[in-house]
């Protein structure tokens, strides 16, 4: 298990499903809570548009944890405080003893949302949930309480996501194993990077694909980073592997949300090996060769 905090917090208010402001040592913070995905009442984007239904999520949570007094206790997804790409705390909720993230799963307001990789403590829990929740053709998985309505595509989104899932539980476990790989997803090593990079070390990285473009003399592909922060791969145009590289992670790594559903079949994360140095202030690892690519790793 994560990470659990001492005490009880106060609700201040439940911004949707998945989504809860709480009081945290005086500050007013966002919790994002993991292993759910509820639906949107306000932003949309291709594979997240507006329904009706979200409203009717945000009034359950405000149901289901006023009737617990709105008293929280919070535990991280690891055994460290995380955060997410946007600085909002990654807990599951527990109110009058329930986990509040598995009820959601369990109740059809949520698909089991392993994007990010699998629940590191609750896995097998957040299955069972779903299952039960799709054969009870509860919430989200029940077609006539959303006749008429906008509806995501989970059957790609769940094979998508799993996808995915698994290359991020093979990079957990080879960070175990390898303590001196850079793991980038949760943002952690990204300091261990700079120090590298500052000794122009030769080092294996695990990242996502997240951009490529043309910048200088070459291309750049961007690995995510979380708080915003940055590693770069850099590909330069004169390289005889320059078009192979670009096109192999392009076509096989990096996904779009306007190219659905081909792009909903790719997994995102790679395992990358070279020697790295700093460049503009950030960590970067010059391309030489398609071999310092992997999905595995070296």
């Amino acid at each position: 298990m994560g990470l659990k905090l001492k005490g009880l917090f106060d609700v201040i208010k439940v911004v949707d499903g998945d989504t809860i402001k709480t009081n945290l040592n005086g500050e007013i913070i966002n919790l994002r809570l993991p292993c759910i995905d509820t639906e949107e009442s306000a932003s949309s984007s291709p594979l997240k548009p507006v329904t009706r239904f979200a409203k009717e999520t945000t009034r359950w949570a405000e149901d289901w944890l006023a009737a617990r007094n709105n008293k929280i206790e919070l535990e991280y997804e690891t055994d460290y405080a995380i955060t997410g790409f946007f600085d909002r705390h990654l807990t599951y909720v527990y109110a009058a003893g329930e986990n509040y993230n598995l009820a959601c799963v369990r109740q059809g307001y949520s698909p089991y949302f392993q994007k990010y990789g699998y629940s590191r403590g609750y896995h097998e829990a957040f299955i069972d949930a779903e299952q039960q929740a799709m054969s009870e053709h509860l919430g989200i998985w029940n077609e006539v309480s959303h006749a008429g309505d906008t509806v995501r595509p989970y059957h790609l989104l769940k094979m998508w996501w799993e996808v995915r899932a698994r290359q991020i539980e093979l990079g957990r476990k080879e960070k175990r194993r390898n303590a001196q790989l850079i793991y980038l997803p949760d943002g952690l090593d990204y300091d261990a990077a700079i120090d590298a990079a500052g000794n122009r070390e030769k080092r294996q990285v695990f990242g996502e694909v997240k951009r490529i473009r043309v910048a200088g003399p070459g291309s750049l592909v961007e690995l995510s980073v979380k708080l915003r922060k940055h590693f770069n791969l850099y590909v330069y145009e004169n390289n005889p592997q320059h078009d192979l590289i670009i096109n192999y992670l392009t076509n096989r790594h990096l996904s779009s949300n306007t190219n659905v559903p081909n792009s909903l079949l790719k997994q995102n994360f790679i395992f990358v090996a070279g020697k790295l140095q700093i460049y503009h202030g950030k960590p970067e690892i010059v391309l030489d060769d398609l071999s310092q690519v992997r999905e595995e790793p070296f």
